[in-house]
């Protein structure tokens, strides 16, 4: 009874740590795929905030001469 316990356990264990293994992985792939849209997009965005920046301190300028 005892040794079929642990045999029991054992497998239990195996089985959940290569689930999470499995996960740790999918998960790790998700985290880079998502950090390099993010690295693309903010290197996208920089140019964008750039022109928006300066027509927004040209604005700003403006409507503080007035």
């Amino acid at each position: 009874m005892n040794g079929w316990l642990v045999v029991v356990v054992v497998v239990v264990v195996v089985k959940v740590t290569m689930m999470v293994q499995r996960m740790m992985v999918t998960v790790l792939v998700v985290m880079l795929v998502m950090l390099t849209v993010v690295v693309v997009e903010m290197e996208e965005s920089k140019v964008r905030i750039q022109k928006r920046f300066a027509l927004s301190s040209q604005l700003f300028s403006k409507a503080t001469d007035d």
